[in-house]
Parts: structure tokens; C-alpha cells; sequence
């Protein structure tokens, strides 16, 4: 059974991947990371299962008000 790690300053979720197949579905996630971010004023990070910073693939820049494809 998978640990569940909490921390006060993370949320984490489960996104399957085979759901997002498509432009309008990319599109519709990008929007629920924006909304996240945009409420919380903070970045947010889309990382592989059990993946730390470094393997982090989509973010949410509040600044920029953009998500981003992260080099790998």
C-alpha cells in the first residue's frame, strides 16, 4: 500500500494521464492548475507518481500567468 504523505504547504492529487488525451482536455487541466495557483497565489507543479522537484513536467507560473512545459 502506497505511503500518503501530508505537509501543510502541499496538495497532492492523482491525475491519469489517459484522461488528458486531446487538446480541449490539455486545455481544461491547464485551466484547473491556473485556477489553483491563481487562488492560492502560489506556483503549482505537475510531477510524475512518487516524483520529486526534479522530475516536475507542467507548471503553473502565477507571475507569468502561464503553465509551462518544463524542459526534461
Amino acid at each position: 500500500m502506497p505511503e500518503l504523505l501530508l505537509a501543510e504547504d502541499r496538495i497532492d492529487f492523482d491525475v491519469d494521464l489517459r484522461e488528458l488525451q486531446g487538446q480541449d482536455r490539455l486545455d481544461l487541466f491547464c485551466g484547473f492548475l491556473r485556477a489553483i495557483g491563481t487562488c492560492l497565489a502560489k506556483p503549482v507543479s505537475m510531477a510524475t507518481e512518487g516524483g520529486g522537484p526534479g522530475e516536475v513536467f507542467l507548471r503553473f507560473d502565477p507571475v507569468a500567468d502561464e503553465v509551462r512545459l518544463t524542459a526534461s
